[in-house]
């Protein structure tokens, strides 16, 4: 129960701060699905990545702005809605 409370007010703090920023996310279209023809070495290479990453990871960040190098207004409104979402997927 505390864990759909704490949700709820985050997600109502993000609205708040997307609103007060006159942020917002992009329209875009639904996705479509993509099929590739794989040769065996790829499909090993893929299959072998994937292993990888849905067995040894057990947590990453996406941090980008920490290599940000763009103007500055910019990268504020960024960190603004990093800073949301770091704290929305802990």
């Amino acid at each position: 129960m505390q864990d759909r409370r704490l949700f709820g007010t985050t997600i109502y703090k993000c609205r708040r701060t997307f609103l007060r920023l006159h942020l917002r996310f992009p329209e875009v279209a639904p996705p479509e699905p993509l099929y590739y023809q794989l040769n065996a070495n790829e499909n090993r290479v893929f299959s072998h990545t994937v292993e990888r990453l849905t067995r040894d990871f057990t947590y990453a960040r996406y941090s980008p702005l920490a290599y940000y190098q763009g103007e500055r207004a910019e990268a504020d409104a960024r960190a603004v809605v990093q800073w949301i979402l770091d704290g929305t997927l802990q």
